[in-house]
């Protein structure tokens, strides 16, 4: 019908984790020829392609070329974090009534905090990605499950990021 675009969805291994787990890179293009490559190692944003004001096709992310690059790195390039988004002096917060410690960054880099989520942050974790058509949209979205006392947090956790192109 008037106004649908089509929405084309491809996968490939993109890489390994030590363990031998597959990390998958998706690409969704839609027929301007724009398309967005994501990846299940951190719900991440690889590369949105899209035209310019000239209709020229641009990269608009700042991000790695490979795998490597975000598996080593930790600027958060097109990334989900969690827990928790910036810092959390001392590594604690107050809950109930409860103080609750959590992992802290090494205090040479980030002085006694947790930084977006924790030493092992959703950022380099492994997401469980599937394709979706609803409707006239298409996309991709990734879960993760984060159990109770993991980076010492309270409760479980279940995490949704649902990516779409129109």
């Amino acid at each position: 019908h008037k106004g649908f675009i089509m929405i084309q969805i491809e996968q490939e291994v993109w890489g390994l984790t030590p363990e031998g787990e597959g990390i998958i890179r998706y690409t969704m293009r839609n027929e301007s020829g724009a398309y967005v490559q994501l990846s299940n190692f951190g719900a991440t944003i690889l590369a949105a392609v899209v035209p310019d004001r000239n209709g020229k096709m641009e990269d608009v992310t700042i991000g790695f070329s490979n795998l490597e690059g975000y598996a080593k790195a930790d600027p958060y390039f097109g990334a989900t974090i969690g827990r928790c988004g910036n810092r959390i002096a001392k590594g604690e917060y107050l809950m109930d009534g409860k103080v609750h410690k959590l992992q802290c960054h090494s205090p040479k880099r980030n002085p006694v905090c947790m930084v977006h989520g924790g030493i092992d942050s959703f950022s380099h974790r492994v997401w469980k990605g599937e394709t979706f058509i609803d409707g006239d949209n298409a996309g991709i979205i990734f879960t993760l499950v984060s159990p109770d006392g993991d980076q010492l947090f309270p409760g479980t956790l279940n995490a949704t990021v649902k990516y779409t192109l129109t």
